[in-house]
């Protein structure tokens, strides 16, 4: 088959035409992304964070041998993969003590000691101008969404056989 040089050149001189005339069309990604001065994307590492109050000036007293312990209620901490305990101890009657938790992991209702991570502090006050606040703290990896803890004390001197204390303790939670 002949195609005619003038068809040819017809076809050559239409096309031309039609591409010197139109606009070029290219591809456009439109974001709403933040950008710095040099138009590189803006990134922030921000870490989530969050403090909870398990209890606050809560009043545990003992006998001498025997210990108390006191469960607060369970805490979510879904989402966040550090946890800061901050116990202290804000007051005490005169003898000798001690106080600490064990912190608990609970996964669908079963509930696990997180082991090496509990905390304690020991003293023996001797008069009303003994040092306190006293207080401990850990860190440790959230393993479960949900979180409980363990607060216990007793006395064990017999000079000073009952006692009572009052104790705060704040979670910190972090990614």
């Amino acid at each position: 088959m002949k195609i005619p040089t003038t068809a040819m050149l017809s076809l050559v001189l239409v096309l031309t035409s039609l591409t010197a005339f139109s606009k070029p069309v290219s591809e456009v990604y439109v974001t709403n992304l933040p950008l710095d001065e040099q138009g590189n994307l803006k990134v922030s590492f921000a870490k989530a964070t969050k403090v909870i109050t398990v209890v606050k000036d809560l009043n545990l007293s003992w006998v001498t041998g025997s210990r108390t312990i006191h469960f607060p209620n369970t805490i979510s901490v879904d989402g966040f993969s550090e946890v800061y305990v901050f116990a202290s101890v804000s007051y005490s009657t005169i003898g000798q003590w001690q106080f600490g938790y064990n912190p608990i992991g609970s996964l669908d209702g079963i509930e696990v000691e997180i082991p090496y991570e509990s905390g304690s502090t020991s003293t023996q006050r001797s008069d009303a101008y003994s040092p306190l606040p006293l207080s401990i703290s850990a860190r440790f990896t959230v393993w479960a969404p949900e979180f409980k803890m363990r607060l216990w004390t007793y006395g064990n001197l017999v000079q000073y056989p009952n006692g009572w204390m009052l104790v705060s303790v704040s979670l910190y939670l972090r990614n």
